[in-house]
């Protein structure tokens, strides 16, 4: 496996979306240096921390969710979606380990790491481009940003 390395290209260009986004990869790379140090990693652990990065997750879903709200997202609908998607598959996951399952964590890994990585250059992106066109359109106005 191979860790996500942070590119000029994952750049949103909204500042909290990006902090976020730096913040959900540190933490796909945690898990998987936990996976591949040879520590051994049982599935209630994976599950502990699979935990954590739902919780974030979700709380940057609700926070990007918000600027798409704040800026009239063109998709919000969609994106909307498609963090509802990801969220019912990783909690899918979580259940399967509650109950005793056992799960491919290297096949997890390689889904939570492409499914962020597309995900940031083919979707938020697009958000970044509408970000901007509407705090230009407040200049333009001289509405100050709120």
């Amino acid at each position: 496996m191979s860790k996500i390395q942070w590119r000029a290209m994952f750049e949103v260009g909204v500042p909290s979306i990006d902090m976020q986004h730096r913040k959900l990869v540190g933490m796909i790379n945690q898990l998987e240096d936990a996976l591949t140090s040879g520590k051994g990693l049982i599935n209630e652990e994976i599950g502990a921390v699979l935990i954590q990065l739902v919780e974030y997750t979700q709380y940057h879903f609700a926070e990007e969710e918000q600027v798409q709200r704040d800026i009239g997202y063109s998709e919000l609908k969609e994106h909307t979606e498609s963090h509802r998607l990801l969220m019912a598959q990783v909690k899918a996951i979580l259940l399967k380990i509650k109950k005793g399952g056992t799960i491919n964590v290297f096949e997890m890994m390689n889904f939570l790491r492409d499914w962020l990585v597309n995900h940031i250059i083919r979707e938020d992106r697009k958000i970044g481009v509408e970000y901007k066109r509407y705090y230009a359109r407040l200049a333009e106005a001289n509405i100050p940003r709120g």
